[in-house]
């Protein structure tokens, strides 16, 4: 589950640095990033976490009533990933420009789309696995399975 998350957090951050290029320049430049270029790629990945964090109760379960709550989840976490990012990179109007910058950015970038959401769909994997090894210690086990107890 940490792999998963961290893979996210560093393509959240990759993605914030897309966005936040696209809105300053048109473009991303071919020179090395200045402070607050790296600033916005920490902020990315700091909103990636948190926002995962905050939606994890929409990630893992299974079925399809699990790939509704999934794809809940995804609006969720995108949201609040893009407000906590953009609130980091530029206080007040980067709360307000984060979740829009987003959107845009996905938008124009449609392999960046399909890169961001497999990533986010590894989280959902891996926190099901998660649910699934917390559950089984609740589960009671048939009586040949049992422990003998004196």
């Amino acid at each position: 589950m940490l792999v998963s998350y961290a893979i996210a957090a560093l393509f959240g951050g990759w993605l914030s640095y897309v966005a936040t290029e696209r809105l300053a320049n048109g473009d991303l430049p071919l020179m090395f990033p200045t402070y607050y270029e790296l600033w916005t790629f920490i902020a990315g990945g700091v909103g990636t976490i948190l926002g995962i964090y905050l939606g994890r109760r929409y990630l893992g379960h299974p079925g399809i009533s699990g790939l509704a709550k999934l794809a809940l989840g995804l609006i969720s976490i995108n949201f609040i990933a893009a407000l906590i990012s953009g609130t980091l990179a530029l206080p007040f109007f980067g709360t307000m420009f984060g979740p829009l910058a987003l959107i845009g950015t996905l938008i124009t970038y449609p392999i960046l789309t399909i890169i961001w959401f497999v990533c986010l769909y590894n989280a959902h994997m891996a926190h099901g696995l998660y649910l699934q090894e917390r559950n089984s210690i609740f589960r009671t086990l048939p009586l040949d399975q049992r422990p003998i107890t004196p």
